[in-house]
């Protein structure tokens, strides 16, 4: 088996989105990338009635003694860009890399991760993502 990664793509949404009715679509929501097959991206839709902005980074996942997720900070995976901002009706691609080593790669060791969008609290909040990542 030569996979190395598993993305799982997850959208973090506080309550304030969801009282004022976000809708947000990501595809694909599960990207396996292998040895050389290195890039992927994902494409996030906004459907809501309002511009929406997000955060994202990238985690190692793994799963603690009692199986419950264990997500870490990593550069391993690299996403682009750091911080989105979406009009109503805009589509979005997001890119994502990997910085394992070939050496790695190929001895077949699998690893996973999830990428989360956070959403921020306005646009000018995650224009200011985007200037400081």
């Amino acid at each position: 088996m030569r996979k190395i990664l598993v993305l799982l793509l997850s959208l973090a949404l506080g309550g304030l989105a969801w009282a004022q009715g976000s809708v947000v679509h990501l595809s694909p929501t599960v990207v396996v990338m292998n040895y050389g097959n290195e890039t992927a991206s994902i494409e996030v839709r906004n459907d809501s009635a309002r511009p929406i902005g997000f955060k994202v980074q990238a985690y190692h996942w793994t799963n603690g003694p009692g199986g419950e997720p264990k997500l870490e900070s990593t550069d391993e995976i690299i996403v682009f860009p750091a911080a989105i901002a979406l009009q109503v009706g805009e589509t979005r691609r997001i890119r994502i890399g990997t910085q394992i080593a070939a050496a790695t790669a190929s001895k077949g060791v699998e690893r996973s991760y999830r990428i989360i969008l956070d959403e921020v609290a306005s646009a000018i909040e995650c224009y200011r993502e985007i200037l400081t990542a």
